[in-house]
């Protein structure tokens, strides 16, 4: 049972004010939680999802949280564009994309961090940082927020590294 609010895919604009999740990302996500692996029924606009979680205060101990992502408010055109990801786009794209807007969202939902913006290929990270109340920037590395679970299930497991520098 997902505890707290939903997290909404709306809200990136708003969250990560200086990058454009919503209309890069939101669509993958949407045809990850609402079609595939297991579809959803029609109307329904939320779906949870298991997190491991080590947070900066404690980084090696991990939780298990229960997340509720929703897309409701989302434009009609990112909704059409995620009925057409699969064919449009590789699986492994829609999962690689759709693994950036969930991790958006927790960040913010559990770290207080903005995306600033992407990391060039070799630098350590994969997105630049920052928590909203301090100056520190930290690296974000999005291939730490892999599928765990090998078999089709509608509870995802991501997990989560940030890398200060």
């Amino acid at each position: 049972m997902p505890n707290g609010h939903v997290l909404e895919l709306s809200t990136l604009p708003a969250i990560h004010p200086k990058v454009a999740l919503l209309v890069y990302f939101a669509p993958s996500l949407i045809a990850r939680l609402c079609f595939s692996p297991l579809a959803l029924p029609a109307g329904k606009m939320t779906r949870a999802i298991d997190v491991e979680w080590a947070s900066r205060g404690a980084p090696n101990s991990l939780q298990l949280l229960s997340k509720e992502i929703g897309w409701s408010n989302i434009p009609e055109i990112l909704m059409e564009a995620s009925q057409l990801a699969a064919n449009t786009i590789g699986d492994t794209v829609i999962t690689e994309q759709a693994a950036i807007a969930v991790m958006a969202l927790l960040i913010h939902d559990l770290e207080k961090l903005e995306i600033l913006s992407v990391l060039q290929i070799g630098s350590g990270g994969d997105y630049l940082v920052s928590l909203r109340t301090l100056i520190k920037r930290l690296k974000s590395n999005v291939a730490e927020f892999t599928r765990r679970s090998a078999r089709p299930s509608p509870a995802v497991a991501w997990s989560k590294s940030i890398n200060r520098y």
